[in-house]
């Protein structure tokens, strides 16, 4: 440890709680790799054998580098947090505080953290309240001036973190910063990128642009909207972005990978993709309840539809992966005819989006083997849009069953899967060749 600090526990602590923490106004060590655990047998690249240069102690002008302030929750992701762990220290930014909030795992994950606990300014393993709850016990505890939170299955990318405080420093009335995600696998090949975009806020209703593990922000921004809303589960991150572009924080998207998002077996994002729509839909109506000026009323329907279509692709999320989401497909398909008809006026000026909702409302209830109402949904899809051309399919699909049916939406969906991938699919090498080069 860094001459002066010294190990502390703060006062409230339970004993049977394994917690550590440094005195704040101690400055923190940034570690290089050769300080830090040796990395796991067959663990290469970044960040295991590889770090980021380290930068000056000032920046060129004689001032401090801004403190900036990660924190990561974590829960039983003891397969992953050590990745995450030196993704934020290997950063060689000299002006680093890092907080994880462990909810008391069993599967390893202290004695992981215990490892690399020095170059931690706190740290604690205790149950508590979910996602939200740890990420804003973390930020009481921290003192940065930009924040940001990162999760025990992810990774920041190399000088992520100096190219995030050049730019805050460079424009300093931005709140809001946000860049691209690398999409990993299990194993961390990279297999996709997520792009952001400079967008408003009538945008972000429309669809979230904005990559949680890449977005960072002010202290002032995150004051301004007290923390994260505990009550929410999934879609947390979504709603603070919504809540402080309405309190008027300014953001910016920079074109870069800043850091790498992890879809694996157990990842929240893969197994909950119903429950991140439901909350979606949830966040939208309180919106649009709260704002009844019609300030929104242009982008209103499109911004349901994303949601409802949020929970549609998960069928095809279920029969891919061999799993039973009847239930959850039965609901979203009754809530969105009765959104429908109870905003039937403001859809039949837009025949086209009337008519794709009514499609896939078809769609799931033919999939459910409710083929009376599948059939009987596509007849309306090509009653307000004669070009409805997949209602007409479908249409004709559901006359044959539902075992047909089925057949012909899974080929379908394979046959969109393999012209996607053909479109996006690119090696990692390359992926990492771009982020040196624009960062370089």
């Amino acid at each position: 440890m860094p001459e002066g600090s010294r190990w502390v526990t703060l006062p409230g602590e339970e004993n049977d709680t394994e917690t550590r923490g440094i005195e704040k106004g101690l400055e923190m060590h940034c570690p290089v790799l050769s300080e830090l655990p040796a990395p796991p047998s067959g663990k290469m690249g970044w960040p295991w054998t590889e770090e980021t240069p380290r930068l000056p102690e000032t920046m060129s002008d004689g001032r401090p580098w801004p403190l900036i302030s990660i924190v990561t929750p974590s829960y039983n992701q003891g397969r992953f947090i050590e990745g995450t762990i030196r993704s934020v220290l290997l950063q060689g930014y000299p002006n680093l505080e890092y907080i994880i909030i462990d909810g008391g795992s069993t599967d390893g994950s202290p004695d992981l953290i215990r490892e690399y606990g020095k170059w931690l300014a706190y740290w604690a393993s205790e149950p508590d309240k979910g996602q939200a709850h740890a990420i804003n016990k973390g930020f009481q505890r921290a003192s940065g001036e930009i924040l940001a939170w990162l999760n025990s299955d992810d990774q920041y990318c190399m000088k992520t973190l100096r190219v995030v405080a050049r730019h805050f420093q460079e424009q300093p009335d931005i709140g809001l910063l946000f860049g691209d995600c690398n999409t990993m696998d299990a194993e961390g090949l990279i297999v996709d990128c997520v792009r952001g975009k400079q967008s408003d806020l009538a945008q972000l209703l429309m669809a979230n642009f904005i990559p949680q593990p890449s977005a960072f922000f002010h202290r002032r921004a995150w004051e301004s909207v007290d923390g994260l809303d505990v009550e929410l589960h999934f879609a947390l991150d979504y709603e603070l972005w919504i809540r402080m572009m309405l309190n008027g924080v300014r953001s910016h998207y920079i074109p870069l990978s800043l850091s790498q998002f992890r879809w694996h077996d157990a990842s929240k994002s893969r197994n909950y993709l119903a429950q991140f729509g439901f909350e979606y839909l949830t966040i939208l109506k309180r919106v649009f309840e709260e704002h009844s000026d019609g300030r929104f009323g242009g982008v209103k329907l499109h911004a349901y539809h994303q949601g409802f279509r949020m929970i549609d692709a998960v069928y095809q999320q279920g029969i891919d992966d061999g799993r039973d989401h009847e239930g959850e497909i039965l609901r979203m398909v009754e809530l969105w005819a009765r959104h429908l008809h109870e905003n039937r006026r403001g859809y039949m000026r837009n025949p086209q989006l009337l008519a794709e909702s009514l499609y896939h409302i078809g769609k799931n209830y033919c999939l459910l083997g409710h083929m009376r109402e599948g059939r009987r949904y596509f007849a309306m899809a090509l009653r307000v849009n004669k070009k409805a051309y997949k209602a007409l399919v479908g249409l004709a699909m559901a006359s044959l069953g539902v075992k047909l049916y089925r057949s012909y939406t899974r080929m379908r969906h394979c046959l969109l899967r393999l012209l996607l991938r053909l479109n996006t699919e690119f090696p990692r090498t390359y992926c990492e060749k771009v982020h040196w080069r624009k960062i370089a």
